[in-house]
């Protein structure tokens, strides 16, 4: 018998028994495969991030994601369902490498050309 604990989905309480998700976990990890909050990876990392997971690994907040979508110049993204959004971590690179400076002046032009 599993260890029981309580689930909250969906504003209902349910109990799940950690037993029962063995058999996704095995298949998973068969295929190569594991979930982990917001992110789904593979056994060579990680292959894209929910939003609140790329905002804390690009240090920047949720909010601030949801401008750069709306007025570009973000990192590339991907829709994964009516209203879920993730972050391929290669594109999370390629925008944070596009983003390199050397100097204030380098800055402070890449500042002015996201602006528009």
């Amino acid at each position: 018998m599993g260890v029981r604990r309580a689930t909250k989905r969906r504003g209902l309480n349910r109990s799940a028994t950690l037993s029962n998700a063995e058999p996704e976990k095995a298949q998973d990890e068969k295929n190569g495969l594991s979930r982990g909050r917001g992110a789904l990876a593979t056994s060579q990392g990680r292959l894209a991030l929910s939003e609140s997971k790329a905002a804390e690994v690009l240090d920047l907040s949720e909010r601030t994601l949801q401008r750069l979508r709306l007025e570009g110049g973000g990192p590339a993204f991907r829709i994964a369902g009516a209203k879920r959004v993730i972050y391929p971590v290669a594109e999370l690179e390629k925008w944070l490498n596009s983003r390199i400076v050397r100097n204030t002046g380098e800055a402070a032009a890449l500042r002015k050309s996201a602006k528009g």
